[in-house]
């Protein structure tokens, strides 16, 4: 009997594993709509809509301005894609042509959509419509004016500009179906936004957020406002559950990750949400009381999940109070099952470092260089790399002078530096805080060049800095990275002059290099004697390689057991092979076709 019992049970067991995994294939391909980035997570969402007349296009960076267009989107019914900065790119190309559209809204400046994007808009017979203010805030209040233009707002949705994008995602849905802009303000002051509300007579408004993001005394300032917020973005999204969706009228939620500060996909689903009066949930590492409590109130019969990275615990949770609500077992929504993940290397162990070193004197009077030799030639375009998890909208600034570029990296408060023009220095720029800069244009990469002949044009020595789309010429180490880690050069050329010493510099350091070309009599990068106590790292991601036909060493590595003996390597067909053989390497290559995937790590002995 006994054996009978056990028998039954593991074969009950086994149904219900067989069942739930023919489930987990039906939600695999009806109930998500995402792509392997974030550009095509957008074109999964376009796709949903079928048709539209027109798109609106915004920098895959700017949030806060993605999340201002979507109740113009939702007004317009049409999909939001997204664009770099100099390109449409071929993903969203291929879905403009497809919806065949006759008019684009480009949200931004030239700063962060250019003009190169206008040109291909034009070619493809498109009318253009450019929407940008000064600042994030005036470019709330300018989609502001064009969706009352079109339909007169009685209602607005305020948020904080800096820290209220979570909050506010979970009302864009509602704001778009009601036809509420979201108008960004500061936490203390509304600035244009106050004249705006006055002009066109604005009665009533949602401040999204608490005290800390929204101020009582800009509450006190507004007529019929009211305040929807929570202890985070998880309790602040079921009390917008709470106060705007009805129990009979919700059948369907989308979903997507909420533990990020870039929540791309709730922002792309928005207008899709918003014309079917759908409620977007954000989920964390699992669903939290509140959201439990708000969700199981509703008769949810399809759940549609919205991009990936989604915590599997949360998406079961949601599972499990949709299914206890519905009485059909035919009208629940597949259980989401956890996929395979892809197994990866070991990542080597990190390095100790060295405390910041000593920056060295730098002479007051250095005598100039000679006239900048001839310019090698190399080609137009470094090669593409894939999409990198974007960062957060940061408080940057455009600089063009050696001045504004001194002034910009002491200044704590400024988190990209945009190099504007081609800029000469006298002394190195130093750099003691985390920052990135960036030299990109439509034009090309801009140039940072020193006229000192005995010291580097950039010295690195703090963690997490990034250089990006720069051209750097100079004497001696032209960049100089000294005891840091979190370092970044990406889609740098590095032009030096000097037949002693290399392009590039590493000591005691982390550095990630991607498609860096170098001109050099020397070496490309060097991982220097100072190395012997600490180690080094680089970390290879696309093309390395010094372009100097007379002398193209890559990597040069001084022996740490005998200082006399130098090894170099050169990027090649051989390269495997002779990392192998010389025992320079703590990790094999796991991919063969380097030049385009990580390629490998290099990593000096203690």
């Amino acid at each position: 009997m006994n054996k009978i019992f056990r028998f039954l049970s593991v074969s009950i067991i086994i149904s219900i594993l067989i069942t739930n995994h023919i489930f987990a294939n039906e939600i695999n391909n009806q109930n998500i709509i995402a792509g392997k980035d974030r550009f095509e997570t957008a074109v999964e969402i376009s796709k949903e809509l079928k048709s539209s007349n027109s798109v609106i296009l915004v920098n895959s960076k700017s949030i806060s301005d993605m999340l201002c267009a979507t109740s113009l989107a939702s007004q317009n019914n049409c999909p939001i894609l997204l664009v770099k900065e100099n390109t449409l790119g071929k993903t969203t190309e291929k879905e403009i042509k497809r919806l065949d559209v006759n008019k684009a809204y480009i949200i931004g400046g030239e700063s962060v959509v250019s003009s190169n994007i206008e040109n291909e808009l034009n070619d493809m017979k498109i009318d253009i419509k450019r929407i940008s203010g000064k600042d994030r805030y005036e470019t709330s209040i300018k989609i502001a004016d064009i969706i009352n233009q079109s339909n007169k707002v009685e209602k607005v949705v305020l948020v904080n500009g800096e820290n209220g994008i979570a909050d506010s995602i979970s009302i864009s849905p509602v704001a778009g179906n009601k036809n509420m802009p979201i108008i960004l303000s500061k936490q203390e002051a509304l600035g244009q936004a106050k004249k705006w509300l006055s002009d066109n007579n604005i009665k009533e408004s949602y401040i999204i957020g608490g005290k800390d993001c929204i101020s009582a005394n800009i509450e006190k300032s507004l007529e019929n406002a009211k305040r929807i917020y929570g202890e985070n973005r998880y309790e602040t999204n079921s009390n917008i559950l709470n106060e705007f969706y009805k129990n009979s009228e919700v059948s369907k939620v989308y979903y997507c990750k909420g533990n990020t500060d870039e929540i791309v996909d709730g922002v792309l689903v928005s207008p899709l949400a918003s014309k079917k009066n759908t409620p977007i949930v954000l989920l964390g590492e699992s669903l939290s009381k509140s959201q439990k409590e708000a969700i199981s109130k509703f008769k949810i019969k399809q759940i549609i999940q919205v991009g990936n990275g989604i915590s599997e615990i949360s998406k079961n949770n949601l599972y499990e109070i949709v299914k206890g609500n519905n009485n059909s077992q035919d009208t629940l929504p597949s259980k989401p099952t956890t996929p395979n993940k892809p197994v990866l290397p070991d990542k080597p162990t990190e390095p100790e470092f060295p405390d910041k070193p000593i920056d060295p004197e730098i002479p007051e009077d250095e005598p100039t260089l000679p006239e900048k030799p001839t310019e090698p030639e190399l080609p137009e375009e470094l090669p593409t790399l894939p999409d990198k998890p974007e960062l957060p909208n940061l408080n940057k600034t455009i600089v063009n002078t050696e001045k504004e570029l001194k002034e910009a990296v002491t200044n704590e408060e400024i988190e990209l530096i945009i190099i504007g023009k081609n800029i000469t220095i006298k002394d190195p720029i130093i750099i003691r805080r985390p920052v990135i800069i960036d030299g990109y244009s439509e034009l090309g990469n801009y140039n940072i060049e020193t006229k000192s002949k005995n010291n580097s044009a950039i010295m690195i020595s703090k963690d997490n800095v990034e250089l990006r789309n720069l051209n750097v010429y100079g004497a001696g180490k032209v960049i100089n990275i000294l005891g840091v880690k979190g370092i970044e050069l990406e889609n740098i050329k590095v032009y030096a002059t000097s037949s002693k010493e290399p392009a590039i510099e590493v000591s005691s350091s982390i550095v990630k290099l991607n498609n860096i070309q170098t001109f050099s009599d020397y070496a490309g990068v060097r991982l220097n004697k100072r190395s012997i106590k600490k180690c080094s790292e680089i970390i290879l991601n696309g093309n390395l390689e010094n372009l100097n036909k007379d002398n193209n060493i890559s990597i040069l590595i001084e022996d740490i057991n005998n200082e006399d003996e130098i090894k170099k390597i050169t990027i090649g067909d051989d390269l495997e092979d002779e990392y192998i053989k010389n025992n320079y390497i703590t990790k094999k290559i796991y991919d063969d076709n380097y030049k385009k995937e990580h390629l490998a790590y290099i990593k000096l002995k203690k």
